[in-house]
């Protein structure tokens, strides 16, 4: 064999050895990837059912907030509408209240109910309800959902149920499948409440309520209205009950 054959056959082994390398690079990479693409479905799989999992234990409610709370007692006193209580009786109280706001949620856990044994359900206290719905889109969808159980004659018991789901500003505690749960668990026929929200029957209705409030010169809630003077925070039971005692004392 010449020289010159020599040269190329060794230039030839050259190629295709760095050929045979590249191959074999290239399919080291095609296993790596797919590798990383087992690992990849593997790892999806375990972040979806971790997911689950967490749902499961927070009871199927995608929000994370805990499960609707029981429904509340019927209210047997007389009412009418956002009213409640004997209209003839000596002190009247409005209060003006977002759903969403917590100290409003305070005063309906911690004053509301002994103003209902103690001084309405005696007739000494007419008190109305005023939604003022100022602090986001969830305190209108309550607000809604409130005026759409009236509708029913069932405001008081929605009211209250709203505010046993207090949790928070705008986290979810009145999504649409939320409000749609206490409503189902205070009785409503569920068909005419969900037509009443979907075509968004009582949204003017709350946009008035908001105005009312707003021209009472309302900018802050809950303020509580007694016997026409001016307007007041909630503080605490004892002097709620001394403020009204105050007026039927006169």
């Amino acid at each position: 064999m010449s020289t010159n054959q020599t040269k190329r056959s060794r230039k030839q082994d050259v190629r295709d050895a760095r050929k045979a390398r590249q191959t074999q690079a290239l399919q080291q990479e095609a296993q790596r990837k797919k590798q990383m693409t087992v690992i990849g479905i593997i790892a999806g799989i375990a972040i979806i059912g971790a997911f689950v999992l967490i749902l499961v234990n927070r009871g199927g409610d995608d929000s994370g907030l805990p499960a609707i709370a029981a429904a509340p007692a019927p209210v047997t006193v007389e009412r009418d509408g956002l009213s409640i209580g004997n209209p003839n009786a000596p002190v009247k109280i409005v209060e003006y209240g977002d759903y969403q706001c917590p100290f409003c949620a305070d005063f309906t856990e911690n004053g509301f109910g002994p103003l209902l044994d103690e001084f309405i359900a005696t007739g000494d206290v007419h008190f109305t309800y005023v939604p003022m719905s100022f602090l986001g889109s969830e305190s209108v969808t309550a607000a809604e959902a409130a005026l759409c159980a009236n509708v029913q004659g069932q405001f008081w018991e929605m009211h209250e149920a709203i505010y046993s789901n207090h949790y928070g500003e705008n986290q979810g505690a009145y999504s649409r499948s939320r409000l749609d749960k206490m409503a189902e668990g205070i009785g409503l026929d569920m068909g005419a409440f969900k037509s009443c929200m979907d075509n968004g029957d009582q949204r003017d209705a709350v946009a008035q309520y908001a105005a009312q409030a707003q021209a009472a010169g309302i900018t802050s809630t809950p303020r509580l209205v007694i016997n026409g003077h001016e307007p007041v925070g909630w503080t605490n039971w004892a002097a709620f009950e001394a403020a009204i005692l105050a007026e039927l004392n006169k």
